[in-house]
């Protein structure tokens, strides 16, 4: 071939070693990578990066399908919590009113009455 401005062209040949690592082993061979040099094959090392990532997004999608549902039952649960306070407070009104209102009960009930009222904690 004829040279260039910008530089000397030759047609390649087998001395050139291309698809060769300086060890001698062929890429072919070899299907990734030179263990001692670490040249790779580059289709065959992107074919393996593009598993990889393809793998990674199915465990990201799963994680994701997962996590939601944990979403969901952690808002579930607040909802029941917030049913469960709701109701201790109404509970605790009716017994603070019954105290006041000065309705005859047993000594019993009335200290079951505070007791309740000190477990709501409300």
């Amino acid at each position: 071939m004829m040279a260039s401005p910008k530089g000397i062209s030759r047609q390649l040949g087998p001395e050139d070693n291309i698809g060769r690592c300086p060890h001698g082993a062929t890429l072919a061979m070899l299907k990734t990578r030179c263990p001692s040099c670490h040249i790779v094959d580059l289709e065959a090392e992107n074919a393996r990066l593009q598993e990889q990532v393809k793998e990674a997004d199915e465990v990201v999608v799963l994680a994701v399908a997962a996590l939601h549902e944990r979403v969901r039952e952690v808002d579930l649960l607040k909802r029941e919590r917030d049913d469960y306070k709701a109701l201790a407070e109404r509970r605790k009104g009716v017994l603070v009113k019954l105290l006041e209102e000065d309705v005859p009960m047993p000594p019993m009930i009335i200290l079951d009455v505070h007791a309740a009222i000190d477990e709501v904690g409300i």
